[in-house]
């Protein structure tokens, strides 16, 4: 499927049948990172995974977008897919998009899963975020995204991660462009989703690999003291890209959720 926002083409890869799942990936990936889970989940469920303004399939956005347009992006894609309601999953920089998709469209939401999600990095001090953004436009318009890839993927994943998880990692991430990439780390610069996350009454799933030193424990954290209600499950020996080392019991876990959220649709 394919469509527009704010006059860039935005491609959704689609299988499946039944109840929709949205997927939402991270600043290094693109839609092919959800293959698996899409395969294991697409006898249920519709599932949906977009490649976000400027990765892979879509084009470039004209300009860098809030986080707030990612939001309305991603629920443009819902509208124009014609779905009312879905679960939105989110890892990492995804994870920061399912939560302003959210505060723009909540009665698209019908449940929320955060995988090793990002919150941005309003709240760090303005050293900090500058330099993770200066590092961020440095790897890709200076390394390029082959070396950014090749530098990238081990601080991605556990020690016990396989090879061919290795190799897909540095695969897609190769596919990775400036525009899209330096819009999404701005996005992740300018970002604090806490409020977003407080204020939001959708079902709530975090998902975390324990062994994450991307977005750290003390993230998972947060998330659970400002939404007790929320249901977890913690991978302890998995990566930053815990739902790739730990496939089959992120997709039972997520059907299980996903199937409550969406009961009667």
């Amino acid at each position: 499927m394919k469509t527009k926002f704010l006059g860039a083409g935005l491609y959704v890869k689609e299988c499946g049948d039944g109840p929709p799942i949205f997927l939402l990936h991270g600043i290094g990936a693109d839609a092919d990172t959800w293959t698996d889970l899409m395969e294991r989940l697409g006898g249920r469920f519709r599932m949906l995974a977009w490649d976000a303004p400027g990765y892979h399939r879509s084009e470039d956005p004209l300009r860098p977008l809030t986080p707030l347009e990612y939001g309305r992006a991603a629920a443009a894609v819902l509208e124009a897919a014609g779905v009312a309601r879905a679960v939105l999953v989110g890892h990492s920089f995804g994870g920061l998009v399912a939560l302003e998709c959210a505060a723009a469209a909540p009665e698209k939401v019908a449940g929320l899963v955060l995988i090793d999600a990002s919150l941005g990095h309003a709240r760090a001090t303005d050293a900090v975020r500058d330099a993770t953004l200066a590092r961020r436009i440095h790897a890709i318009e200076d390394l390029g995204a082959e070396e950014m890839a090749r530098a990238r993927t081990p601080e991605l994943l556990s020690d016990e991660a396989p090879d061919r998880v290795r190799d897909a990692v540095e695969r897609i991430m190769r596919r990775v462009r400036a525009p899209g990439y330096i819009s999404a780390a701005r996005a992740i610069h300018d970002a604090d989703e806490l409020s977003h996350l407080t204020g939001s009454g959708a079902p709530l799933l975090i998902i975390w690999g324990g062994a994450d030193t991307v977005t750290p424990l003390s993230e998972w954290d947060l998330i659970r003291s400002v939404r007790p209600d929320a249901e977890t499950m913690l991978l302890a020996g998995s990566g930053h890209l815990s739902y790739l080392e730990a496939p089959e019991a992120v997709a039972v876990r997520i059907g299980r959720f996903a199937a409550e959220a969406l009961e009667g649709l």
